[in-house]
C-alpha cells in the first residue's frame, strides 16, 4: 500500500503537473496550454486550497484542492460540503493506487476543515474513478450536463461514515 503526504502546493509542483500527459479518453483531464501564467497564479493562491500530494519518497504523485475548483459550471452545489478536486500522476493512473490516494485527502480534509459532507464531481464517462468513489461510501447524489456537453456526476459522503 502506498503512502501519501498532503503539502501546500509549489511552483514546482504546478510546474511537473502542467507538463503531465494523460491517454485517451482521459486526456479530458490534461491541463490546458494556453494562458499558463494565469493558471500558475491561480494553483498557487491560497484561496483554491491546492496541495501537492507526494509518495514517501517525496515525489509528487498527484494533486488535490479543497473548495470552489472541485466544482463543475452547471452543477447543483447548494448542499453545505467540502468540494474537492483532485488528479493522481498518469503513470500511476489505473495501478490501485486511487484508494490510498484519496483516502489520505479525505483524512487531510478531516483534520483542517469545518464541514459534514464531502462532495466530488466527475465526468461521466470516468468508470473507473466512479467505481473507486462508490468502494470509498460516495453515492450520486445528482447529474447535469454542462455546456460543452459533457455529462457529470455529484457525489456526496458523510465526513463520518466510513471508507
Amino acid at each position: 500500500m502506498m503512502q501519501f503526504k498532503l503539502i501546500a502546493i509549489r511552483l514546482a509542483d504546478i510546474n511537473l503537473m502542467l507538463d503531465w500527459r494523460y491517454q485517451p479518453p482521459f486526456d479530458f483531464y490534461n491541463p490546458p496550454q494556453e494562458n499558463l501564467y494565469h493558471l500558475r497564479t491561480q494553483l498557487l493562491d491560497p484561496f483554491w486550497r491546492f496541495h501537492a500530494v507526494l509518495d514517501e519518497q517525496g515525489a509528487l504523485s498527484g494533486y488535490c484542492s479543497f473548495g470552489e475548483d472541485g466544482q463543475v459550471a452547471g452543477g447543483d452545489y447548494t448542499l453545505n460540503a467540502l468540494d474537492i478536486g483532485l488528479g493522481l500522476r498518469p503513470d500511476l493512473t489505473g495501478k490501485g493506487y486511487g484508494a490510498c490516494f484519496l483516502t489520505e485527502i479525505m483524512d487531510h480534509a478531516r483534520d483542517i476543515f469545518e464541514f459534514d459532507t464531502f462532495r466530488l464531481t466527475v465526468a461521466a464517462f470516468n468508470h473507473r474513478a466512479i467505481s473507486l468513489y462508490g468502494r470509498l461510501g460516495f453515492e450520486i447524489a445528482s447529474t447535469f450536463t454542462d455546456t460543452a456537453q459533457v455529462d457529470y456526476l455529484i457525489l456526496t459522503k458523510l465526513k463520518q461514515s466510513p471508507a
